[in-house]
């Protein structure tokens, strides 16, 4: 399959997965579970075809890498939402910007821990918590594995 093939189809899958999702949450909010898990199975089939396509254009890469995609990916959206409110005064476009912006600084920061080793670690005691659980942890570093659902030290972030 040439590349233009497969990055139509990436984003075809990704949006299916989306919007499947989406679907989804309606089906569950009307009752209608059944309805709702069929169209939750859909979403994470379509997901699992985006990153097969994504993995063809792009390889295994790099942590970093991808953080800096998400980084400038993040600031261009703020920009453009910036722009459209400028352009047509919507509120909710300046509280997008804002947000998105918020999502870049989050990557930014993430990433200086990532690269500078203090991702786990820290001078002074710091609240770690569970991505998976919740489980609160307090001290210099992040457990090594989670009391309470066993997930490892990378699923804990620094509060």
């Amino acid at each position: 399959m040439d590349k233009n093939k497969m990055e139509e189809s990436f984003r075809d899958e990704a949006v299916g997965h989306t919007l499947y999702k989406i679907y989804g949450d309606r089906a569950r909010s009307e009752g209608l579970e059944d309805i709702a898990r069929l169209y939750y199975d859909t979403s994470e089939n379509e997901l699992s075809h985006a990153k097969a396509f994504y993995d063809e254009l792009n390889g295994k890469e790099a942590i970093e890498k991808q953080m800096r995609r998400a980084i400038a990916d993040e600031e261009a959206d703020a920009r453009k939402y910036h722009e459209w409110h400028a352009d047509d005064g919507d509120a909710r476009l300046l509280a997008l910007s804002k947000i998105e912006a918020g999502h870049g600084e989050r990557f930014k920061k993430r990433l200086r821990d990532f690269e500078g080793g203090t991702d786990y670690n820290c001078e002074k005691p710091a609240s770690w918590r569970c991505h998976r659980c919740g489980f609160v942890a307090s001290g210099r570093n992040a457990p090594t594995v989670c009391p309470l659902c066993f997930a490892s030290q990378g699923s804990f972030y620094r509060m």
